[in-house]
Formats: structure tokens, C-alpha cells, sequence
């Protein structure tokens, strides 16, 4: 039994150290309630608590690599940035169609040149002057930056304005999809709930096949089918994307979809699109807080003149509606800023007014690493502290070398004093004006007559 327990903490102990899924999640899935789906770099297979440890596939980011990059969706501008000539260089990515933009992070690859960079943006393509983009301008670090809106833009064209020598990666969103496992209903069923029930719709999976249980469906309905799915947190939504069965397409045509803060509707969608679409996407001028979304079929499908349902995936993005001073995908942690009162970026927790005094990394969660200081800890320990550590918020040396003295070791020992604290005198024998180093109490000006050695305490 001993020798069992001793190999189970083994196995247990290689999962973590390399990141694989520990066991109470299925493969593909991480969180708490096994709520997210892991998209990580070559398809490693992720922590069930953190997600990916070792980044994200393309066409992912984020924390948790929960965030799907639309600049692959682009028609031109897909390609990473780059400026070869040490001039002002215009990067522009262009959409077939605009989408809401929240989100630009922009990553250079010259050290300290992220400030080199402005995003601005068009609604229409024949719109003729550029709009600056950003609410939140958030440093990630000196090589990459966050472009923040609180209210998404509806983009069919993103600009970069970027000076000097910049070679950089970028990455756009609307937010994260917050419906996927979420609780859903649906009308009725075709068969039972495990063949077509309501979750099948927010379960990760985009493939239409209905013959492959992927999809929901309700029964044969005289009256308007409907489904239904209840946001936890409540969500500020900008994008809903539906995706349909690969057959009997046209039962999904004329559909109707709401959403809902609480009992009030707060946005009303109705598909009027002639032709059959494999997927719907469903945009809103502005962002709406949103607790329920129902979609509805509202025509009567070919084959057999009844209402019916069905459903391969919806997709909802937006981002969770924190209260004042929190974020995380939910909402489950505190902002840690500079300025106390800052609301921070929900998706990151990134500060406008940057890291509090002692803190770093992009949520200003790690205590300084030794031998810096200050907000953000951009600022090196003085050079006379004892090992150049100090205090990591007031850059206070713990201890001078020897010939300092001070809070910041900043100051050298009084004439006729050295070593450590300034505790030792100089020498009677030294020469002169009878000063010594004040760090090991070498006589500066020799010896007097009789004496010599470096601190002239050898008589001759």
C-alpha cells in the first residue's frame, strides 16, 4: 500500500511539473468548474487550474488563451508589423466586415521602444480621417502595450502609427467568448436531452454535423421554438456569432435574437438575410450589459411546415461585468494599482497609473525581484547597499558597505572614520591631514614619521 501511495504522488508530481491536466478536468479544459478550453502552443495539453503554461496557439491570447485573435480574420494586415526604416511606419489591418474592437495589444521587439506606437481606427471604408482608439493606455511591460475600450469600437480598419525602429506582434479582440458552458434551456427536444439538449450549444465545439450529436434541436413546433442561455457573471456583449447545422439550413433563417439585463431587454437582433448561412454573425453598435440571451425560430422550415430549432454553437463575446476594482475571467480577483481607486482592465488587470511601489508583472501581482525597487520596480537598489538589496518599495539599503552611511547609503563616512557604520577611526599614524579611506581606513597622505603599511599601523 506504502509503495502504491509512494507512485501515485510521483505520477501526481510529473503531471504538475509539466504542466498536463490534473485529473478533475477532461482533457482540453481547465478551471475550477472545468469551464474554459485550453488553446495552447502545440496543442500541449493545458493546467487544469491556469491553463497554458507555455503560451498560446496562434490565433489565441491572453489570460488563459482565452481570447480569439480577429486579426486572423482580416482581409489584409495579417502578417506582424514591421519598419525597417528608421522612420514613422503605418501598419493598417482591414476586415471584410467591421467587427467590435475592445482590445489592441501590440508587442515590439526593440526593448524599451513600445511607447513608439498609436492605434487609431475607421468604421466605414470610405470614411476619410482616422479616430484615435484607445479609453485605457496600459504599459505591459517596455516591450509591449494594451490598447483598452471600454465601450468595443466598431472597426473595419485598425491603424498603427509606429516611430522609430519597430518590428512588432499584434493581437485584436472584442472580448472572450462568455458563454461557452454556461447554464442553457431549451423549449423541447428532439428525442431526449442527451441527443439534442440546450447545452450542446455552448460546449466548445463548432462542428455542424448533426448526425454526430453536435448540435441542439427542439421538437416539431407550432409555436416559436426558442433556446436560451444565462450569462454568470452578466456580461458587457458586443458579438454573438450562431453557428448552423450543415443541412436543413433554412429552419434557422428569420431568427430572432435578445438579449436581457435581468427582465429588461436591452438588445433585439432579427435576421432578415435572403439567403441560407452557415454562420451568423450578430454585432451591436455598443456594448450592453447582458444576464440572459434567447434566440428564437420564427419561420416555418420547407419540409415539413413547423418551427424548429437548431443550433451547432453560440458564441457570445464580450467581457464579464465586474464590480468597481475587480477583473479576472470571474471576476474572481482584486486590481493592485498604483492609484487605489483605479478600476483596472477586467480582461487583465492592467493599470493605467501603473504598478503600486514594490510590485511588477502585467496584473502587478510579484513583489520586486532583489536588487530593485519602486513603482513597477523599474528602479535599481543603490550600488553601496550590502549586496545591492534594499526595501522594495522605498529603495531603503538593508545595509551600507563599509564608508557609507544613510537610509539610501548615499553619503560617505565623516573625516576620520571608515568601515562598516562609520565605526572605525582612521589611524593616528597617517600622514597629512590624517584622512583615511573611508571604506577599508587606508591612509590617503602616507604615514607619519616611524610608521608604515597601507593603514599605517606597523611600526617601522
Amino acid at each position: 500500500m506504502k509503495l502504491y501511495t509512494v507512485f501515485a504522488a510521483a505520477v501526481l508530481s510529473v503531471y504538475i511539473s509539466f504542466g498536463f491536466s490534473t485529473p478533475h478536468c477532461p482533457q482540453s479544459w481547465f478551471g475550477d468548474k472545468c469551464q474554459y478550453m485550453c488553446h495552447c502552443l502545440n496543442q500541449v495539453t493545458c493546467d487544469s487550474d491556469s491553463g497554458c503554461l507555455y503560451g498560446c496557439q496562434p490565433g489565441w491570447f491572453g489570460p488563459g488563451c482565452q481570447y480569439e485573435d480577429i486579426r486572423e480574420l482580416a482581409t489584409s494586415g495579417k502578417e506582424a508589423c514591421t519598419n525597417p526604416d528608421n522612420v514613422t511606419n503605418y501598419r493598417t489591418i482591414t476586415w471584410k466586415i467591421a467587427y467590435p474592437v475592445s482590445w489592441v495589444r501590440v508587442r515590439t521587439v526593440y526593448r524599451g521602444s513600445a511607447d513608439g506606437v498609436r492605434v487609431r481606427y475607421k468604421r466605414q471604408k470610405n470614411s476619410k480621417s482616422w479616430v484615435n482608439f484607445p479609453d485605457k493606455k496600459v504599459f505591459v511591460d517596455s516591450d509591449t502595450i494594451d490598447f483598452f475600450s471600454l465601450q468595443a469600437k466598431m472597426v473595419i480598419s485598425l491603424q498603427l502609427v509606429i516611430d522609430r525602429k519597430t518590428v512588432c506582434q499584434i493581437h485584436v479582440t472584442g472580448g472572450r467568448n462568455v458563454a461557452i458552458k454556461q447554464a442553457t434551456r431549451q423549449s423541447s427536444f428532439l428525442g431526449d436531452e442527451g441527443y439534442s439538449g440546450p447545452q450542446k450549444a455552448v460546449d466548445g465545439s463548432r462542428v455542424n454535423d448533426f448526425d454526430l450529436m453536435s448540435c441542439t434541436h427542439s421538437d416539431h413546433e407550432s409555436t416559436f421554438p426558442v433556446w436560451e442561455v444565462n450569462l454568470k457573471p452578466s456580461a458587457l456583449v458586443s458579438r454573438y456569432q450562431l453557428y448552423n447545422r450543415d443541412s436543413f439550413m433554412d429552419r434557422l433563417q428569420q431568427f430572432r435574437l435578445r438579449g436581457y439585463d435581468g427582465d429588461k431587454m436591452v438588445f433585439e437582433y432579427k435576421d432578415n438575410s435572403t439567403r441560407e448561412q452557415s454562420v451568423y454573425i450578430v454585432t451591436s453598435n455598443s456594448s450592453q450589459v447582458v444576464s440572459r440571451v434567447a434566440i428564437t425560430a420564427e419561420r416555418r422550415e420547407n419540409q415539413f411546415n413547423v418551427y424548429i430549432l437548431t443550433l451547432c454553437e453560440v458564441e457570445i463575446y464580450g467581457e464579464p461585468d465586474c464590480p468597481a476594482v475587480y477583473y479576472g475571467l470571474d471576476c474572481e480577483k482584486r486590481c493592485n494599482c498604483k492609484n487605489k481607486t483605479e478600476v483596472c482592465v477586467v480582461s487583465t488587470g492592467g493599470c493605467v497609473s501603473g504598478c503600486p511601489a514594490g510590485r511588477y508583472s502585467e496584473e502587478c501581482k510579484f513583489d520586486c525581484e532583489p536588487t530593485y525597487y519602486d513603482d513597477g520596480c523599474e528602479m535599481r537598489c543603490p550600488i553601496s547597499c550590502v549586496a545591492q538589496l534594499c526595501d522594495p518599495v522605498t529603495g531603503e539599503c538593508f545595509k551600507c558597505v563599509p564608508g557609507f552611511l544613510g537610509q539610501f547609503c548615499n553619503q560617505t563616512c565623516p573625516a576620520g572614520s571608515y568601515g562598516y557604520n562609520c565605526s572605525q577611526n582612521c589611524s593616528e599614524a597617517c600622514g597629512g591631514d590624517g584622512n583615511c579611506n573611508h571604506s577599508t581606513g587606508a591612509c590617503l597622505h602616507g604615514c607619519v614619521d616611524g610608521y608604515q603599511g597601507d593603514d599605517c599601523q606597523i611600526c617601522k
